[in-house]
């Protein structure tokens, strides 16, 4: 997985500031957002055997 400053998907990345917000920088679905999501959650799990949990906001 690439840094989290430079993870993307299907139009999905993450904030260039903030790492823990997910952005839709032009034409991401609900399940590009989503999947980026459970990729980085996946990789921080590995990495570090830390668990995330998505706050319960989605906008």
């Amino acid at each position: 997985m690439p840094a989290a400053s430079r993870a993307t998907g299907g139009g999905a990345a993450v904030h260039k500031d903030h790492a823990l917000i997910i952005v839709n920088r032009g034409g991401a679905s609900y399940a590009d957002v989503h999947k980026l999501a459970s990729t980085i959650k996946q990789a921080v799990a590995a990495r570090f055997g830390v668990a995330l949990t998505r706050e319960p906001i989605e906008l």
